[in-house]
């Protein structure tokens, strides 16, 4: 795909383009997902609904990104390929001090500002 993505730009942009924030589609009418109705204007009120209800279960879960504290899942030690000349912590198996607290009465936002 890489070698002929001139070939095929709309392709390669399906497969490894960036995506939209948010994305919804009609799958009965559109099922291969091409058409975006998140970027219609038509469809805000719906994407604005669904967003909501998305935005209640997640913080009914308790689930981090709900709550803005995201950046916890850059705190878990990574075992994948590490690229020390992307910058940032790179060492592989070991948890990133800037997101551990440093006592129980500090989060990891007080040691990450550190």
């Amino acid at each position: 795909m890489l070698e002929r993505r001139h070939d095929y730009p709309e392709l390669f942009e399906w497969a490894f383009g960036k995506r939209s924030e948010e994305e919804l589609y009609d799958i009965g009418n559109d099922p291969a997902c091409l058409r975006n109705l998140a970027l219609v204007r038509d469809y805000d009120e719906e994407r604005r609904r669904l967003r909501t209800r998305l935005m209640c279960i997640l913080t009914e879960q308790k689930d981090p990104r709900a709550l803005g504290v995201e950046d916890i899942f850059e705190s878990y030690p990574r075992f994948g390929t590490m690229r020390p000349e992307l910058g940032g912590f790179s060492k592989e198996g070991k948890y990133n001090p800037a997101y551990q607290p440093r006592s129980k009465s500090r989060s990891h936002r007080d040691a990450k500002k550190e």
